[in-house]
């Protein structure tokens, strides 16, 4: 949990897209991931395949169902890249336009509810093919977010996943 989150502080320094989270943690986690491989992977056949790229998707869920749309090489794009990818792919989604190019294979999920800004708690379903899916929840009243991770005991260990979740704390506590 980051206590105290100010979501104006860091609307201030990101220019989030109406208060939403989801380009910042995509922008944030890509960058921690590099360090944490078994994240970015899956478990197949008995072992362990690990994917080349960082193509963190991220949930949609509207009009036209739910929907993991993928910011390719999300690693290698400065936070600027991602939040117009990330605008590019609202506005298809919000006229039912999404294409395969969209809706890749993700190497790795975030499910962030802080739009909402009330919900103090999420804890989504690990994603096909994935090893590890972030939730977040921002609750307004109390200034937290709170960031989970759900993750496969085949390709990772809790100690991984809380260091891996230490430096997300780190990233985003350093912003604001």
């Amino acid at each position: 949990i980051v206590e105290d989150f100010n979501i104006d502080i860091l609307n201030q320094k990101y220019k989030l897209y109406f208060n939403n989270l989801t380009p910042y943690l995509i922008y944030k986690t890509s960058r921690v991931l590099n360090n944490f491989p078994n994240l970015n992977s899956y478990f197949i056949n008995e072992g362990i395949f690990n994917y080349k790229n960082i193509d963190i998707g991220f949930t949609l869920d509207g009009d036209f169902g739910l929907k993991v749309p993928v910011i390719k090489n999300a690693n290698l794009k400065d936070y600027n890249e991602i939040k117009i990818d990330y605008i590019n792919i609202m506005k298809k989604y919000l006229i039912n336009k999404l294409d395969t190019n969209d809706l890749v294979q993700p190497s790795f999920v975030i499910s962030d509810l802080s739009h909402n800004q009330n919900i103090n708690f999420h804890l989504p379903f690990i994603f096909k093919n994935n090893s590890a899916i972030m939730g977040s929840a921002f609750h307004k009243g109390i200034k937290h977010l709170n960031i989970t991770l759900v993750y496969d005991h085949q390709v990772s260990s809790g100690y991984e996943v809380a260091n891996f979740l230490g430096e997300i704390y780190k990233e985003i506590k350093n912003d604001t």
